[in-house]
């Protein structure tokens, strides 16, 4: 549990070693009772390090749009199972670009770490120092094929007025959810997400196109405006708690701006 004056103090194992430090708790009493959300160690350190070299954090940056394999795809691509990272479509001039990866890609391993579900990809990715070469192993036509990329650093794509190029602060493009829908998931509001903008923060929370967002923090969100509303309020460098759903299935999960 995470009580009021537990966030940004540290989270302990069984032997007493620091394994992350306290964020936020979702938790619909107010109380100490519900999900405890924590930012890992090594993402700390890492942030830390840069921190004192650079007086900035900089994150590792493909240049992709990606997507789960579900079991047709896997089928489809002769793949011996439905994981992996699927390359939907990859940006001109990007690292990605430049190393050889193609659309229709199924990224598998990354820098030497498996690839299970497309959420991996952005995360792996963006814990990598710009610049620096990683390995990188597809599967191209039910054949494997290992290529070297080197990470680019994220372009900053926000203006004056912080919206994006790609979508909003998150890097989405959402719109009501229909009542179709919303009858079929017996869902009260929501917005849909239409696009996800590759190595955004919400590309790095897992989102992707065909899912409802119906909170973000403590706040429900029942429509666009109320999105919008929402969004505005939030903070920078904290992760945040995200509620959605996916093929009519509530999930949870944490979303940060940089």
């Amino acid at each position: 549990a995470i009580n009021p004056g537990n966030s940004g103090g540290p989270l302990f194992n069984l032997r007493g070693e620091v394994v992350g430090v306290n964020s936020q708790i979702y938790t619909r009493s107010g109380g100490s009772i519900g999900l405890s959300f924590a930012i890992p160690v090594n993402v700390v350190n890492d942030v830390v390090q840069q921190l004192k070299a650079k007086g900035k954090v900089e994150r590792g940056w493909l240049g992709v749009y990606i997507q789960d394999v579900d079991k047709n795809l896997a089928e489809s691509l002769d793949l011996e199972k439905p994981s992996g990272a699927l390359i939907a479509q990859v940006e001109p001039g990007s690292p990605a670009d430049k190393a050889g990866i193609e659309a229709g890609d199924v990224v598998i391993e990354f820098d030497g770490k498996e690839i299970i579900e497309a959420s991996d990809l952005p995360h792996t990715v963006g814990l990598i120092a710009p610049g620096k070469k990683a390995s990188v192993l597809v599967i191209r036509k039910s054949k494997e094929k290992r290529m070297q990329v080197t990470v680019g650093a994220r372009p900053d794509s926000e203006g004056a007025n912080g919206s994006r190029a790609d979508g909003d602060l998150l890097g989405l493009t959402v719109e009501e959810v229909d009542e179709d829908q919303r009858s079929k998931w017996r869902l009260s509001g929501g917005v849909a997400v239409v696009k996800v903008a590759p190595d955004s923060a919400a590309a790095e929370a897992g989102l992707r196109s065909g899912d409802v967002i119906v909170q973000l923090g403590y706040r429900s969100i029942a429509d666009v405006d109320e999105y919008e509303a929402v969004l505005e309020d939030m903070p920078r460098g904290t992760p945040v708690a995200l509620r959605f759903f996916r093929k009519g299935r509530s999930v949870f999960r944490t979303i940060e701006i940089d």
